[in-house]
C-alpha cells in the first residue's frame, strides 16, 4: 500500500517537474520512507490508545527511539515485516509497562542489570550494521560505542532520579525500551529476523 501510494505519488511529481526514471526511483524510495515512518506512527498512537496502553507505550517508544539509531542493529527486510514487528514489539512493551510497572518501581536492581547488559552490549556490538550498511572506520565506530555509553549513563541517571516521582509508572516500560533495543544487536536477533 505505501509503495504503491509513493509510486504514484513519484510519477505525479517527476512528471511534473521533468524528473527522468533514476530521480522518480529516488523520490518513490523517500516518499515510501516517509508516508511509511507517518503511518507506523500513526498505527502505533492509534492501537496503543484503543489498548489503553499510550502512555506506558510512549515512555517505551521513547526510549527505544532515543537509542537505537545510534546503536544499530537488526532490520526487517520487507516494510511490511518492520511494520509488524515494530509495531508489535512497542505494544507489547506497553502492555507488560503497563501490567508489571511495579517491577521497575523501588527495584534498581533491574534497571541496573538492564544497564549492565546493555554496556556489554555496547562493547561487543555497537555499532551493530546490516548487509547494506557496516560501519568500518574505527574513528566513528569509537564515537559510536561512546555516544551509547553517554546514553545509556544518562537513561540510568534518569531512571534512579524517577523512583520517588510520579513517573516511577513507566520505570518499566523504558527498561523495557532499553533491553529491546539491545537484544535486536545481539546475532540470535539478526538470525530470528532472518527466518521470519
Amino acid at each position: 500500500m505505501v509503495k504503491k501510494l509513493s509510486d504514484s505519488i513519484a510519477l505525479k511529481m517527476s512528471k511534473e517537474l521533468n524528473f527522468d526514471k533514476d530521480k522518480e526511483a529516488i523520490m518513490s524510495y523517500g516518499l515510501e520512507i516517509v508516508l511509511g515512518g507517518l503511518f507506523k506512527i500513526a498505527a502505533l498512537l492509534l492501537l496503543s490508545w484503543a489498548l489503553g496502553i499510550f502512555s506506558y507505550t510512549m515512555a517505551g517508544m521513547l526510549t527505544f527511539s532515543l537509542i537505537r539509531p545510534i546503536i544499530g542493529g537488526t532490520h526487517a527486510d520487507t516494510y511490511e515485516k518492520c511494520f509488524v514487528v515494530s509495531i508489535g514489539l512497542l505494544l507489547l512493551i506497553g502492555a507488560l509497562g503497563k501490567y508489571l510497572y511495579f517491577l521497575g518501581q523501588d527495584r534498581f536492581w533491574l534497571a541496573y542489570v538492564v544497564y549492565g547488559l546493555a554496556v556489554s552490549a555496547v562493547f561487543l556490538w555497537v555499532p551493530a550494521g546490516t548487509e547494506k550498511k557496516t560501519i568500518k572506520r574505527k574513528a566513528l565506530r569509537y564515537k559510536m560505542k561512546l555516544s551509547a555509553l553517554i546514553l545509556l549513563t544518562v537513561w540510568i541517571a534518569l531512571i534512579l532520579w524517577s523512583q520517588n516521582t510520579l513517573y516511577s509508572v513507566y520505570t518499566f516500560s523504558s527498561i523495557l525500551g532499553v533491553f529491546s533495543a539491545f537484544l535486536l544487536l545481539t546475532p540470535p536477533a539478526y538470525w530470528l529476523m532472518k527466518k521470519i
